[in-house]
């Protein structure tokens, strides 16, 4: 971008039009390419959508409570105050529910404001079942997320495109 700028200073400065005309190329391709980035995302926006909550459910899949997923699903329940990726009901179908059998999910889901939260499934109103992002309404499981933090975006989604932003 600097170099851009840089291009339009020197040939406004020189009064060039080539140089003018060259940076007002630059600056209509980057403008398109803008508007086909926004168009794309709105009709490919359900894929989008749709790849998100599958790259949430195999990293959820994952969880073991002592890996590199596991530290990425309790930081992104614990910070943004949700539970599984549509509900606290997803942890049922995890290898982890099925390995610990003690039907409860991750402490990590339970609310911020109760004491001696075991993750019990028993007691859901000790859980967190909807995402609080400041100025936004609260939203119901992991997965409605309109901003994903970068660094989570890394451990998400390695070697697949990842949205930082959806509607």
């Amino acid at each position: 971008m600097f170099v851009i700028g840089l291009i339009g200073c020197c040939a406004t400065f020189r009064e060039s039009r080539v140089g003018l005309g060259l940076f007002l190329a630059i600056i209509l391709v980057i403008f398109i390419a803008e508007i086909s980035a926004f168009v794309l995302g709105f009709v490919y926006r359900e894929k989008v959508k749709s790849d998100v909550q599958g790259t949430m459910r195999s990293v959820f899949d994952k969880y073991d409570g002592k890996n590199a997923e596991s530290t990425v699903v309790d930081y992104l329940q614990e910070q943004l105050h949700c539970c599984g990726v549509k509900n606290y009901s997803d942890w049922t179908t995890t290898a982890w529910f099925n390995v610990t059998r003690n039907n409860s999910v991750p402490v990590s889901c339970c609310r911020q404001d109760v004491k001696n939260c075991t993750g019990s499934l028993d007691q859901p109103q000790d859980l967190d079942t909807r995402v609080r992002i400041k100025d936004m309404a609260p939203q119901l499981g992991c997965d409605r997320l309109r901003i994903i933090h970068p660094t989570l975006a890394s451990y998400l989604s390695p070697n697949s495109f990842l949205p930082i932003v959806f509607p």
